[in-house]
């Protein structure tokens, strides 16, 4: 996987490089980042919702003592396979770093790393896989993020251009056509022909 998961007693966490999946560097675009690791904690939380695991399946059933037992009963759980007892576990799972141009989720908490360490491994509960982001996941995200990444590269490749036209000291129809020429290759870079 070209986004690793740590799986850890003492560490939970996915870190994923924007270099990987853009082929950008966004170091200093603090507010995408944000908004990039906010949108695979979201997709980690509603994929879970769904009673889903990372690779697509359904949880296993709870088992028939768990539905029968205290704490099942005070949380008021429903039948639905959600990770949620309390909330706690789920509600912790946030951005854990953001440094230069990769993102870093998981748990921050010691409890809830353990927790999500047994769930996502079997080590004390049934297992039930449900932290990181998987393949196609990663791919949602530059979907949805690509066109904002573009005009973010574009921007940069206008501003080199004109910066290398007042360095060859060329004339307004030789920089349009440099131009031309330099967005056309970088466009083939981007797969935009």
């Amino acid at each position: 996987m070209e986004h690793p998961i740590v799986l850890k007693k003492e560490e939970i966490s996915q870190t994923l490089n924007l270099d990987k999946i853009f082929n950008a560097d966004l170091s200093e675009r603090t507010d995408l980042k944000a908004r990039i690791a906010q949108e695979a904690i979201d997709i980690i939380l509603n994929r879970t919702k769904s009673s889903k695991d990372i690779h697509g399946s359904r949880f296993d059933s709870y088992d028939e003592d768990y539905k029968e037992s205290f704490d099942f009963k005070v949380a008021g759980k429903s039948n639905k396979v959600n990770m949620e007892l309390s909330g706690g576990m789920m509600a912790d799972l946030g951005v854990i770093n953001i440094e230069g141009n990769e993102i870093k989720i998981g748990f921050r908490d010691e409890t809830e790393k353990l927790k999500a360490f047994n769930h996502n491994t079997g080590d004390t509960v049934p297992k039930r896989e449900f932290f990181g982001l998987n393949d196609k996941e990663v791919r949602k995200i530059k979907s949805k993020f690509k066109n904002e990444v573009k005009s973010i590269q574009n921007t940069v490749v206008r501003n080199n251009q004109n910066t290398l036209g007042e360095l060859l000291g060329v004339t307004p129809q030789e920089q349009n056509l440099l131009n031309r020429t330099i967005a056309s290759i970088f466009g083939g870079l981007f797969g935009d022909n």
